[in-house]
Order: structure tokens, then C-alpha cells, then sequence
């Protein structure tokens, strides 16, 4: 358990030493935020544990996190299990998001595809 939290904090120290990365962090937030204010769609997708991952976070911005404010306009892509399983069955996996952000994008939407290690093909369509 310390080796573990002694990783998590060099990974952490890293990060917060790294100013390109925290400018882009940084504009990554601006961007998310303006375009959720404007009640802009915000798509967000992946699989395995990242699909949870979207899910938590898609629930999180539909609902209240941290304070009291209206819900944000934020579709977890990969919660649809009817189309996720119409689409694959019917077509195939590897463009079932590519599908989904077809039906939902608007102009100015945003996608968020997130992952740990593995950038999956249904999510490189994108």
C-alpha cells in the first residue's frame, strides 16, 4: 500500500511540474466549461473500466457535483446498451461510438474518449 501511494505521488509531482501539460489540462477545462455553459453537447465514451469512468463523470455533470447548479448537457455514449448491442449485432463493434456521435454531435459539441492504455479501434473511428 505505501509503494503504491509513494507511485501515485511521483506521478502526481510529475504532473504538477510539467507546465505544458498543465496548460493543456488547463485550456482542456476552459474548453469543457464554456461550451457546457452554452448547454453545448458534451459526448464522452470508453470501454471496460474507462466506460465506467464515463459513466461517473457523465453522472456527476448531469447531476450536481460539489454544488447546486443546472444539469449539463453530457451523453455517456457507451450507457446506451440497446444501441451498443443493436448496432454491434446489425453492423459491427468498431464504429458503434462512431454511430452514436453521428446521432448526437450538434455544432460545437465536444467528445471526451477517455482510456487507460489501449486506444480501442471504436474509439479511434472518432
Amino acid at each position: 500500500m505505501k509503494k503504491q501511494i509513494e507511485v501515485q505521488t511521483q506521478l502526481l509531482m510529475r504532473v504538477a511540474n510539467d507546465k505544458t501539460l498543465l496548460e493543456k489540462i488547463e485550456k482542456s477545462i476552459i474548453l469543457i466549461s464554456e461550451s457546457l455553459s452554452k448547454n453545448l453537447p458534451l459526448l464522452v465514451c470508453g470501454n471496460g473500466g474507462s466506460a465506467s469512468d464515463a459513466l461517473h463523470i457523465s453522472g456527476e455533470l448531469v447531476g450536481k457535483f460539489n454544488l447546486e447548479r443546472k444539469a449539463r448537457n453530457v451523453i455517456c455514449l457507451n450507457a446506451n446498451t440497446t444501441v451498443i448491442t443493436a448496432w454491434s449485432n446489425d453492423k459491427d463493434y468498431d464504429s458503434v461510438f462512431a454511430r452514436q456521435v453521428s446521432a448526437w454531435r450538434s455544432r460545437g459539441y465536444l467528445l471526451g474518449i477517455i482510456y487507460k492504455w489501449k486506444f480501442s479501434i471504436n474509439c479511434s473511428s472518432l
